[in-house]
């Protein structure tokens, strides 16, 4: 079932629904007084902070038209080029005006981007239409040329104050069971990232928002923050923002090559996007391949980059729906054969001197017939020394 992503639903309708940012009225100032030869707008700050949203927002209440360009899609010059080239000239659908806007530069940026920030510089200047372009830092070595000649607007972090009345808001719409405190922490964690704020507001809307049940969400259920950081994953298309989701859980390579396995289908619903994710998630196989072979533990950087920033760059566009993320079944199964394994090791390495043989010809033995014997000499089994649970799981053994 394919359910309406919050971050999406209540997108800004218009500018003033933007939360926080003292500056933004200059994007409707810049738009209205464009001429060409006027320096383009570079809308920088931190991810979640409403740069994009900001502008279709400014868009929708003058009734233009976007020409939206994001840089990790169109790396190159020559894709720049010939995806926005002939927009800037053109006149806009129904006569309308239009906005050139170039989404994530950050991801533009590269030895194999083939001098795509210096196209979109370029580019910039020769437009008729305002251009507006939205990234991470234009400070960065990488997007100096842009600073040069874009006017800067900076977006800062959302204040905990504004995405309290944010999630309260949508709260009310939903009709979900809220109090202040659990508000007031889910806002505390997205470290003003409004988007996060909301899609984490959805991630735990199926109980009420109370302080003690987050709180439990962020100190007991790792579940809840890998769901959340997959959501993430799957919902963006900025590398910086998925390797930081997957970062930020900390589970083991196995437990989220089983998170992506279970759910990457369920999600990619295109075929073209979905074997681009496997094609990643192959990679990924490969490299911990080679780990376990050659015990060469700096492969772990590869698995993890391909699993976060690889998989999300592996879409051609965000999906406006997503699926109920769900924890990986089979992980689980391959936990409760570890577990019986590991009991059976511990059987087997216990009998091994009591009865002058080895494991390994132990283990060849049927053995079933070793937990009978067990089990049947409660003697034999208080001399093994086993831990009380073995000792259960033993006892609860049958021969079949």
């Amino acid at each position: 079932m394919q359910i309406p992503i919050w971050s999406e639903k209540y997108k800004p309708k218009t500018l003033s629904d933007v939360c926080g940012q003292a500056d933004k009225d200059k994007i409707l100032t810049y738009i209205e007084t464009f001429q060409k030869g006027k320096k383009p707008l570079f809308l920088w700050g931190p991810v979640g902070t409403g740069k994009t949203s900001a502008v279709h927002a400014t868009a929708r209440e003058l009734g233009l038209e976007i020409i939206e360009v994001n840089a990790s899609d169109a790396r190159s010059a020559k894709d720049l080029k010939e995806t926005i080239g002939p927009a800037l000239y053109q006149r806009s659908l129904f006569s309308k005006g239009k906005i050139i806007l170039i989404d994530e530069i950050d991801s533009a940026s590269g030895v194999k981007d083939r001098g795509g920030v210096d196209a979109v510089a370029k580019l910039a200047q020769e437009t008729t239409f305002p251009f507006i372009i939205t990234g991470h830092d234009p400070y960065t070595k990488k997007v100096k040329s842009l600073k040069k000649v874009c006017q800067l607007i900076s977006f800062d972090k959302v204040a905990t104050e504004e995405i309290c009345e944010r999630l309260k808001y949508i709260c009310i719409k939903e009709q979900l069971s809220f109090d202040e405190e659990g508000i007031k922490l889910l806002a505390q964690n997205a470290n003003g990232d409004l988007r996060a704020a909301i899609n984490d507001l959805q991630l735990v809307s199926s109980q009420p928002i109370t302080k003690e049940n987050i709180a439990e969400i962020e100190t007991h259920n790792q579940t809840e923050k890998m769901k959340s950081a997959l959501f993430r994953v799957f919902k963006t298309k900025q590398a910086s923002v998925a390797r930081e989701a997957i970062d930020n859980v900390g589970e083991n390579i196995d437990e989220v090559f089983a998170w992506v396995d279970e759910n990457i289908a369920k999600e990619y619903t295109k075929p073209e996007d979905l074997a681009r994710a496997y094609n990643v998630i192959t990679k990924a196989d490969v490299f911990k391949q080679r780990i376990m072979r050659w015990q060469y533990y700096r492969f772990y950087v590869y698995c993890y980059a391909l699993l976060s920033a690889g998989i999300a760059l592996a879409k051609e566009e965000k999906y406006k729906t997503t699926s109920d993320i769900k924890e990986p079944t089979r992980g689980l199964q391959i936990w409760f054969a570890q577990r019986k394994l590991g009991k059976k090791k511990t059987i087997l390495q216990a009998l091994s001197p009591v009865m002058h043989t080895s494991t390994r010809k132990l283990a060849g033995f049927e053995f079933p017939y070793l937990l009978t014997i067990l089990k049947t000499k409660p003697a034999l089994l208080e001399e093994l020394h086993l831990d009380e649970e073995t000792k259960d799981w033993v006892r609860e053994k049958s021969l079949s």
